[in-house]
């Protein structure tokens, strides 16, 4: 019988969770091996340098090479401000004078002796990364990553847009498949402003629109259908990678696409983290080195739950297609054969009969499939 090398989405009560943390460019730790930090400080920092921006002296000072270069009052390396002068030159016997200041704080990076451009750098943008867990500081590469490691309970989604937030966890008093509608979200008499809302089988384009004037922090919901996420996001997304999208808050899914109840494993255990401050993150990768989208609360003080690893592979077991043409779907095993077989990519792999949802039955390879 097949067991736990079929994957299924976590959904823990307490697991040790490490994360790399990692800058896009050379920088500097903040931090020490050892340091306990928390979420949202400032771990890891760089600066991006500014974009050089470049000044035409002739064109724009109507003088000739020898006169720029006579009148020109900085030099390469510099540090100029806005609105500093840059270029002085009088004329007629000192009757006109013509000045060039500096648009932009910057520093000078060149001057061509050719055709008299002078090239001006931005100032730096500084990039700080934050720990995303609230744990300890267990490995560093000096100037460019570190590692945090922190027990803390884990949810995964089957997929989400949006990146890393931060907010305090706070469940819907609705039965686990009801669809979110704008009027649920304004009957709630808390403040919704920094929450991460868990609940409902989906949230109705309106309801999504509501969220982001309250100003919520990240959604789990339970499934989504293609045409609310088009309307939401402003156009087609693939399920390849996301996690960049300009959106106002995180959205995530933990069952799949189309009309679909969140789970009650899920609802257990998010019903126990109410109030406590969690973060989020959207990033989906459905391929080669996958990664899914996760809710985490640090240092939940709750007790070890049973791994999901006792799910079996069997007849009768419900499973997750996590590749395309049914992403996302779910589907009852209906067979197990012992078989390799050939599928349609020409790859020889151990495949399960499922049957979907509206009946049909499909062959899929085992390693497309995830146990829910």
């Amino acid at each position: 019988m097949a067991r736990a090398y079929t994957p299924a989405l976590t959904v823990s009560a307490k697991t040790k969770i490490t994360r790399l943390r990692e800058l896009p460019l050379p920088g500097k730790a903040l931090v020490k091996l050892g340091d306990e930090v928390s979420s949202e400080q400032a771990v890891l920092s760089a600066e991006l340098p500014g974009e050089v921006e470049i000044l035409k002296l002739l064109e724009r000072s109507g003088l000739d090479l020898e006169a720029v270069k006579k009148s020109l009052l900085v030099k390469v390396g510099d540090s100029v401000s806005r609105g500093q002068t840059i270029l002085s030159a009088k004329s007629f016997f000192g009757l006109f004078c013509t000045e060039l200041t500096a648009p932009i704080d910057s520093q000078v990076e060149f001057f061509n002796q050719v055709n008299g451009h002078l090239g001006i750098r931005g100032s730096a943008r500084p990039i700080n990364i934050s720990a995303y867990l609230s744990g300890k500081v267990v490995g560093i590469e000096e100037g460019k990553a570190l590692n945090i490691e922190a027990s803390a309970a884990w949810i995964q989604g089957v997929f989400g847009v949006g990146g890393e937030r931060f907010g305090e966890v706070l469940v819907l008093s609705l039965p686990n498949d009801a669809l979110v509608d704008k009027q649920d979200l304004q009957k709630i008499t808390s403040d919704l402003k920094g929450k991460i809302l868990v609940g409902g089988r989906g949230y109705s384009i309106e309801a999504l629109r509501e969220a982001q004037h309250l100003g919520v922090s990240a959604i789990l919901t339970g499934s989504v259908n293609s045409q609310t996420l088009k309307e939401f996001l402003g156009y087609d997304i693939g399920v390849a990678i996301t996690g960049d999208e300009n959106i106002p808050f995180t959205f995530i899914v933990t069952e799949g696409f189309g009309e679909l109840a969140i789970s009650e494993r899920v609802m257990t255990l998010a019903k126990k983290l109410v109030g406590k401050k969690g973060c989020v993150n959207g990033t989906t990768q459905v391929r080669a080195g996958a990664m899914r989208p996760e809710l985490i609360v640090c240092s939940a003080g709750l007790e070890e739950t049973q791994s999901v690893g006792s799910l079996e592979l069997k007849v009768g077991a419900t499973v997750r297609i996590v590749r395309t043409p049914y992403f996302g779907q779910l589907a009852t095993v209906v067979q197990l054969p012992t078989e390799l077989e050939k599928v349609q990519s020409g790859a020889i792999v151990r495949v399960l009969q499922v049957q979907l949802a509206d009946g049909r039955l499909e062959v899929v390879p085992r390693a497309n499939v995830e146990l829910v």
